[in-house]
């Protein structure tokens, strides 16, 4: 970015902090700017000021990102666009956002494509046995299945006398959220936190994912 462009991003970095975006999400509006930027100095024309890019010019690099990538992409950019311009709006750096009349890119969804049941038994066949890491594995195997997310925090589990089974977990935006689970998770959670109390390198302390103890939420309920 030259140095007007790099200013207009550092203060909505800034903003975006403020905000409490993550480190992930604040990189993939970084993304969004310095492609759309390199989009119009391809060939070796002079970078565009951010403030003086037309509808017309964010929509010729939104629609090479859809045709080059993907509609969710281009969405992904065009959000992150969006979120751009209406704070140089705010900010009265720009009258008006350029992107007030865009609309979001559209495509057909793609259907996620479903694990062959002999590649589920195969996976859950590695995860048998009784040594720490298998069932570390098995616990968060058998948690994913009631929890979307690919980080599933097992190691900030612990055990309580609630009696029902739901573990609340540090989600996206940083906001608490409580996800119940089955018998079968428990018993597979319970079977790794009693392979946890003996192994001398799997503490809650060395985790390090246990926010302070004089605000932390419950960890894990398990009858």
């Amino acid at each position: 970015m030259d140095q007007h462009n790099l200013l207009t991003w550092r203060d909505f970095e800034r903003d975006l902090k403020l905000a409490n975006r993550s480190p992930r999400t604040i990189q993939s509006y970084e993304e969004a700017v310095l492609q759309l930027l390199e989009f119009h100095t391809d060939g070796g024309a002079p970078e565009p000021d951010l403030a003086d890019l037309t509808k017309t010019e964010i929509s010729d690099y939104l629609l090479h990102v859809k045709e080059q990538h993907s509609a969710s992409t281009a969405g992904n950019r065009f959000r992150s666009l969006r979120r751009l311009y209406n704070w140089m709006a705010r900010e009265e750096i720009i009258d008006k956002s350029p992107m007030a009349s865009i609309s979001e890119p559209k495509g057909e969804d793609k259907p996620i494509p479903i694990p062959a049941i002999d590649d589920v038994r195969a996976l859950l066949d590695t995860c048998r046995g009784t040594r720490y890491a298998t069932r570390r594995s098995s616990g968060c195997s058998a948690s994913r299945e009631h929890h979307e997310s690919p980080r599933w925090p097992a190691c900030s589990l612990s055990a309580s006398t609630s009696p029902q089974d739901v573990v609340v977990i540090l989600g996206k935006g940083k906001k608490w959220r409580s996800v119940p689970f089955g018998a079968k998770t428990g018993k597979a959670l319970t079977r790794y936190l009693r392979a946890r109390a003996k192994h001398p390198l799997a503490r809650l302390e060395a985790c390090g994912s246990a926010p302070a103890a004089n605000n932390s939420p419950p960890r894990a309920s398990i009858r």
